[in-house]
């Protein structure tokens, strides 16, 4: 078994080699002055099962279809050097967020995407809560497996909840005004996959609130911002942001207004 991760800073990636008790395998990535880059394994593939880890959302450095070329020609590198099986893992599918047509003429760009992959050689693609899972699985022909974060995010309510406590203790013990804000969510790929998950970490949550006496601030019901200026499952697009950051003062102004926020009006 060959593990690589083609983002070096990747915290999911070392956690997986800790977990599996795997070493990250190494890799060359060379960039060249005209944007241009190769990437080729320093260790021979030939027969190995090998599985690549990249999020395909954009960052910084590498917008999303920088990060989907370096990944289809990784892969593709492996297959032509003897690899017997390649599996994509995707923390983040890009362009899976269209996968139907809504206006004439529009592209559906997640068939597209899988197309890329099955035509590299991919055996197998693992993603991590993808805007449709139907879409998703009828998208390729090669073998899918769909993770739901759900699962995980049970894992560490009690270490989250833990952490969230300490934080609200010692910000008080400062003199700091805190107010716990619940930030929204997608609720069109979510639908209702994460309530009895969100129930069991709301209610903690309100109870600390109320057991420190700090605002507990609801954005995941008020907040209505459509699927497509959202990022992923929480984390928003500049389009969505406009519409959160405008709501968000609005509430800390009332509750400055209110005296629950002994601190400069914002």
């Amino acid at each position: 078994m060959l593990l690589y991760s083609l983002d070096p800073e990747c915290a999911l990636a070392a956690a997986l080699s800790v977990q599996l008790d795997q070493p990250l395998a190494k890799h060359e990535e060379r960039r060249f002055e005209d944007g241009e880059c190769k990437l080729r394994p320093l260790s021979d593939p030939r027969g190995e099962d090998a599985y690549v880890l990249l999020g395909l959302h954009g960052g910084p450095v590498d917008s999303p279809h920088d990060k989907l070329w370096r990944l289809l020609m990784f892969i593709a590198t492996l297959r032509e050097h003897g690899a017997s099986r390649v599996t994509a893992l995707l923390p983040y599918l890009a362009y899976a967020r269209k996968d139907q047509r809504t206006k004439p003429f529009d592209p559906v760009s997640l068939r597209y995407v899988a197309q890329m992959f099955e035509a590299v050689g991919t055996d197998q693609v693992i993603a991590l809560e993808v805007h449709n899972v139907a879409a998703f699985q009828n998208a390729f022909r090669c073998t899918t497996v769909h993770l739901d974060a759900h699962a995980a995010f049970d894992k560490v309510l009690d270490f989250n909840l833990g952490m969230l406590e300490r934080v609200v203790r010692r910000a008080q013990e400062r003199g700091l005004a805190v107010v716990i804000v619940e930030l929204p969510w997608n609720h069109e790929i979510i639908g209702d996959r994460f309530d009895e998950s969100m129930a069991r970490y709301r209610q903690p949550t309100q109870a600390i609130a109320a057991r420190y006496d700090v605002p507990y601030l609801d954005f995941n019901a008020r907040a209505d911002i459509p699927s497509e200026d959202f990022l992923d499952l929480s984390h928003l697009l500049p389009a969505g942001r406009a519409v959160w950051e405008p709501e968000l003062a609005r509430e800390l102004a009332r509750l400055y207004d209110e005296g629950a926020l002994p601190v400069e009006k914002p």
